[in-house]
């Protein structure tokens, strides 16, 4: 073969293995792009948000229990729960809790702090307000503290019942339960069961 042949295909050889060098150096390159731009999806780059009891993930709000309650803590409840729906997660009341100091059907808001007092902080809390809760301001009227005229705002007590309630409290001490009422002469379960709702201890 003429030497020049020789040199032709020679450099044709040179110019494939070339070629064929410059392709597969560049598709790995795209290989290596494209995985890069797989591997950095946004979701990666933004925290994860385990959100069964966030706010705003699956409906719930946050809600401090505290006080009065079995097992005080922060609890997550529906959007929309009340009150009540808060003590029962916070495990119930106990038994020192006043419940008639609280509106139970009130909607909680998310980041509220729930306090449920006992009766004796109802009372204390009842006697430095003067008595504001008593029927005439849309509240409870508070057995313990009450006078005869704010006692007669409740249905069946009448003036007399109402110093029997007071007669006794004095001779025998505060009421200790709401069901203590009944010990007062001409109070049983009929006329307890109309006032049990209106009244605090």
């Amino acid at each position: 073969m003429p030497k020049n042949n020789k040199i032709m295909y020679a450099a044709v050889g040179v110019c494939v293995i070339l070629a064929a060098v410059f392709f597969f150096t560049g598709r790995k390159g795209e290989n290596t792009g494209a995985a890069y731009e797989n591997n950095l999806q946004p979701s990666d780059m933004e925290p994860s948000v385990h959100g069964e009891t966030e706010t705003g993930t699956s409906g719930n709000i946050c809600v401090y229990v505290c006080g009065e309650v079995n097992e005080p803590d922060v609890y997550y409840v529906a959007s929309g729960g009340r009150v009540a729906d808060a003590i029962e997660a916070a495990g119930g009341a106990t038994d020192s809790a006043c419940l008639q100091a609280l509106n139970l059907a009130e909607i909680l808001s998310d980041g509220q702090r729930l306090y449920v007092p006992s009766h004796d902080e109802a009372n204390e809390a009842a006697s430095f307000f003067g008595n504001d809760n008593s029927s005439d301001s849309g509240g409870l009227v508070n057995i313990n503290t009450a006078d005869a005229e704010e006692l007669m705002t409740l249905p069946g007590i009448g003036e007399s019942k109402a110093r029997s309630i007071i007669a006794y409290r004095e001779e025998n001490g505060a009421y200790k339960a709401l069901e203590d009422i009944m010990n007062v002469s001409g109070i049983k379960e009929a006329a307890f069961s109309k006032i049990k709702d209106l009244i605090c201890v």
